[in-house]
């Protein structure tokens, strides 16, 4: 990657966290916090270390700027509940979803590329199901239909719990495509 791109990354991640930073009054926070690109992440975007303020990013995230601050934030977020609230929280819990949300994100643990999340490999070419319940919108993929699936959530409340199969056409576009 050239330098010049790299500086702008760089740049991009330490204004987003500054302005967390001081959302979650942690002042100090991107001066603290070191970010770094990894061809070792399969099945994650992201991965955090809250004791030593350290997150890797999947390096696909060089190329796309669009899941690049909800990827960050989601990291900076279990950095910031650990370092606020202590390290006997939930990794998702109430205190994480909270920061998460006046950061002005929705919590979620997921962040769907289809591809990534059934093999840890970016394959365009993969014939993939998302499988998705009408009523909450919960989401599966898989690498066929699966119509014996049901959204546990909505059978628990006495709904039915069916899911909508839909075949995805396009995976992956090439530039998220994760070098080998």
């Amino acid at each position: 990657m050239h330098l010049t791109k790299m500086l702008a990354h760089k740049r991009v991640i330490i204004r987003l966290i500054r302005k967390w930073e001081k959302t979650w009054g942690l002042l100090g926070l991107s001066d603290r916090v070191t970010v770094n690109f990894s061809k070792r992440l399969r099945r994650s975007w992201g991965r955090s270390t809250p004791r030593l303020y350290r997150i890797s990013l999947h390096f696909s995230l060089r190329q796309t700027t669009s899941k690049l601050p909800v990827v960050l934030c989601h990291e900076v977020a279990h950095i910031a509940a650990y370092h606020l609230y202590g390290d006997r929280i939930l990794p998702h819990g109430r205190e994480w979803c909270h920061l998460v949300m006046q950061a002005g994100f929705v919590p979620q643990t997921k962040l769907h590329t289809p591809a990534m999340a059934i093999s840890g490999k970016l394959d365009p070419t993969a014939k993939l199901y998302e499988h998705t319940c009408p009523v909450c919108q919960f989401r599966r993929i898989a690498k066929r239909p699966c119509y014996s699936w049901r959204c546990g959530d909505c059978v628990s409340a006495g709904l039915e719990g069916k899911m909508v199969i839909r075949l995805l056409s396009s995976v992956i576009s090439t530039k998220e495509k994760e070098p080998l």
